[in-house]
């Protein structure tokens, strides 16, 4: 079972270096965890929800958006892996790039041993 809060942590460290404010004007990605367009459409179907790229710098929302982008696509109960690559390839890949996964992991891992 993934322990949520620590992979959120570790998403964020790697994405904005936990920095909310945070904006990657080339890739149009926001907040947190970088959250682009596409994926924010997605979470905001799923989620019933109408927020806006801005809205994503706000940590509540942009982690409500990311859980509930991961629910669209991987359902309750998916394993780390899954969640790593769908957040950094997207639904039609499903493959991090190797640096990527292997960054996630070790940070989640490192994390959640000493907790």
């Amino acid at each position: 079972m993934i322990n949520w809060l620590v992979l959120l942590n570790a998403i964020a460290m790697i994405e904005s270096n936990c920095d909310p404010e945070a904006v990657n004007m080339k890739e149009k990605a926001w907040g947190l965890y970088q959250m682009r367009g596409a994926a924010l459409r997605d979470a905001n179907e799923v989620a019933g929800t109408n927020f806006k790229s801005r809205d994503l710098m706000k940590p509540p929302v942009a982690t409500a958006m990311l859980r509930a982008y991961c629910y669209r696509y991987l359902g309750n109960d998916p394993t780390l892996e899954e969640v790593v690559n769908l957040w950094q390839s997207g639904p039609s890949k499903m493959k991090a790039n190797k640096d990527y996964k292997e960054r996630v992991l070790n940070l989640y891992n490192s994390m959640n041993t000493a907790n």
